[in-house]
């Protein structure tokens, strides 16, 4: 490795994680369906971290999840990066790990895209712009209905803005959840839950009104993110 490896529980580098994602690539383990949950060092044996004296070759091993949305199959894998190759590959049943930044992402398109969404948002609330709207991503659990065994599944909370300078956690939509299948990436119901009032007023987190400055003018600065979520930060001038 181009980095020198001091420790032997020092976490895996950038070059080191980009190798592993390689070495599973190589060996096939990798489908257009495929999600690299985490890659992260699988530990050497307490008694070679305990005996080592500071010198000498360190055994350099990774530990990756990955999960695959066409088979909702979830995979453990060790890879040893000094042999580039797969040392263990487990499927393990049952189970759904945690979820992903991208499918937080791609979950939040899929609400903001929801023509049953949009529906229950103006049913509830006379919204029809989804702009404003702020998703964000929770598991749906497991409560021993046959569709949480089956379906990777998770009930976003949503949050309404005033403006994009609002902050969208002061306004949580309370009477409607949405339900997404991360496998399909699709709304598959709208759960509701009553009506429930938006809190009033707003919360200013950027700009002149949330920062007042005396004698200092003050500009908002912005830039959207992969999902139109506009990103704000005050500009000193």
């Amino acid at each position: 490795m181009p980095y020198s490896i001091s420790h032997p529980l020092e976490p895996l580098t950038a070059g080191e994680v980009e190798k592993a994602v390689q070495v599973l690539k190589s060996a096939g383990k990798v489908t257009p369906t495929t999600r690299f949950v985490s890659v992260s060092l699988r530990e050497p044996a307490k008694d070679f971290v305990y005996g080592f004296a500071g010198k000498g070759p360190i055994p350099r091993r990774a530990f990756a999840v990955l999960f695959d949305n066409a088979k909702n199959a979830c995979y453990e894998t060790t890879v040893s990066l000094d042999e580039s190759s797969v040392v263990s590959w487990k499927h393990v049943p049952g189970v759904q790990p945690t979820m992903t930044a991208d499918e937080q992402i791609e979950c939040e398109q899929a609400v903001l895209a929801s023509p049953e969404f949009k529906a229950a948002l103006k049913k509830h609330y006379g919204v029809e712009d989804t702009s404003l709207v702020m998703v964000d991503i929770w598991s749906a659990g497991n409560y021993g209905a046959e569709e949480d065994g089956t379906r990777r599944l998770a009930r976003p909370l949503c949050f309404l803005r005033t403006d994009p300078g609002d902050n969208g956690y002061a306004r949580p939509i309370e009477g409607i959840r949405p339900v997404v299948d991360l496998n399909s990436m699709q709304v598959i119901r709208i759960d509701e839950h009553g009506q429930w009032p938006l809190p009033p007023g707003e919360c200013k987190l950027f700009g002149p009104t949330a920062y007042p400055r005396s004698g200092r003018a003050s500009a908002i600065s912005r830039s959207r993110s992969r999902t139109g979520r506009a990103l704000l930060w005050p500009v000193e001038s």
